[in-house]
């Protein structure tokens, strides 16, 4: 076992990587080649991240950075398009444009033995600028050992797989923090797809399939949304993420009743084809049980009420078993979002019900959800916006009640009327 991997005290909680940072310090003392001096520098400054000290680790880092690529480090030091200072968002443009003037890194034959360890600095590089906001200098970073990993020849090596697996892992947060959401989800899938040939724990995999389905869902994609959602279940059997399967389950079931009347706002990278095509064939060859009972409907097969109910059953089906984990006490968000949602099923249930005193019976309903929720129920401090979102929502509520109570008021005066018998003259 490595130093690294041993168990801290809960009160010396980074006792071993502080052991092999001294180890490392000592190493760049000795007489070593520059390589490997420059690889020490690199161990160092990831080690000091993972201790939460970026301050120690940008120098240990470039340090590193300068022997192997130190092109690439004075062209990410000059750039200022993501330091706040022309007060507007970097536009995609922008990127692409210094992307394709970025030095690219080429580990020589002299220093092939070492390409795992610049792929694994470039990832610390892009780590440690993503979380200084500093996204398009970490894209940099982040990019080029992207391309250092498609021109390797040495991508059977494991640990290389694993280095690439993070790059595409980060570069999926970092094109998301700039806006991005197709590259994001592009990098996203892509993670999903190494991950599943090197066979990475089911917590991981479901964690990032989870990010995928919340683009599919915000791009308007459900098809493919519930897709990848399917293919995950059989994957996990922690209770948490289970409950958050079901909780996206919910929103593909509430958003689903009229998504084809959407226009897709992103395009889906093509790319997403073939792993999708995939985890939809994964899904036909599986045992049944396995699923949660859920089934992706198209808006388009919603037309009667019998098929909007089974569509509604299933989206409330999915909300009581996430608040079973999502407790309120605890999970208080996640628990009154899931509240929101089922009362979101009922009002999207209303239009296919014909029957106005079914549609009172709704109404009551979602106001029985979500009134428990005010007064000194929730932090008011804490948890303000929320209460406003709840007493706006259930005075809407309240108000389509009173129209509701109106109209069938009117239509039983109107039938008692229309029932009297006439005065003979």
């Amino acid at each position: 076992m490595s130093l690294q991997q041993e168990e801290c005290p809960e009160t010396t909680p980074y006792a071993a990587q502080y052991r092999v940072i001294e180890i490392l310090q000592k190493l760049r003392t000795t007489h070593v080649a520059p390589a490997e001096k420059a690889v020490a520098a690199a161990k160092l400054g990831a080690t000091y991240l993972a201790v939460e000290e970026p301050h120690n680790a940008q120098p240990a880092l470039e340090e590193a950075g300068n022997f192997f690529f130190s092109e690439l480090v004075k062209f990410t030091t000059d750039i200022t398009l993501d330091d706040g200072s022309q007060g507007q968002e970097v536009g995609k443009k922008a990127v692409s444009k210094l992307l394709a003037e970025m030095p690219q890194v080429k580990v020589g034959n002299e220093h092939e033995e070492f390409v795992v360890y610049v792929v694994e600095l470039l990832n610390q590089l892009g780590v440690l600028w993503s979380n200084r906001s500093r996204s398009v200098r970490a894209l940099c970073y982040l990019s080029a050992g992207l391309t250092l990993c498609a021109k390797s020849e040495q991508l059977q090596d494991d640990a290389l797989a694993a280095a690439q697996t993070h790059t595409h892992f980060y570069l999926a947060q970092v094109y998301g923090s700039l806006g991005m959401a197709d590259e994001s989800a592009r990098f996203c899938l892509s993670t999903l797809e190494l991950q599943l040939l090197q066979f990475a724990g089911a917590h991981e995999w479901v964690r990032n399939a989870l990010k995928l389905v919340e683009f599919y869902l915000d791009t308007d994609n459900p098809k493919d949304a519930a897709t990848c959602l399917k293919a995950k279940e059989g994957d996990e059997t922690q209770k948490l993420l289970v409950a958050e399967v079901y909780s996206t389950w919910s929103r593909l079931h509430l958003d689903g009743y009229d998504a084809d009347e959407v226009d897709h706002v992103l395009p889906r990278p093509t790319s997403m084809e073939k792993t999708l095509a995939t985890l939809a064939e994964t899904q036909e060859t599986e045992p049944e049980g396995v699923n949660f009972g859920m089934e992706f409907v198209p808006a388009s097969n919603v037309e009667t009420f019998a098929q909007a109910r089974d569509v509604f059953k299933m989206g409330l089906r999915a909300c009581t078993r996430a608040k079973d984990v999502f407790v309120l006490d605890g999970f208080v968000t996640q628990h009154v979002r899931l509240l929101q949602r089922e009362s979101a099923l009922y009002k999207r249930l209303l239009p296919f019900e014909e029957a106005l005193g079914r549609q009172v019976a709704m109404q009551r309903r979602r106001l029985a959800l979500l009134t428990p929720m005010l007064g000194d129920t929730l932090n008011s401090r804490a948890f303000g916006d929320l209460l406003q979102e709840l007493y706006f929502e259930c005075a809407e509520i309240n108000a389509d009640l009173f129209e509701l109570k109106q109209s069938k008021d009117s239509g039983e005066k109107a039938m008692a009327q229309k029932a009297r018998p006439r005065k003979t003259p």
